[in-house]
């Protein structure tokens, strides 16, 4: 079991794996939120 300050498997990338993190962008955000509107009155 990891202790408190451990950060778990995402904790200790590699430089390679820093370089290719995906970008988020705010338009990315929107057009996920805009896959989840028909289902909005469910998650609530």
């Amino acid at each position: 079991m990891p202790g408190p300050n451990s950060l778990g498997p995402r904790g200790f990338l590699t430089d390679e794996e820093k370089k290719d993190m995906p970008k988020v962008t705010k338009d990315l955000i929107f057009r996920i939120l805009s896959y989840l509107k028909p289902y909005w009155f469910q998650f609530v």
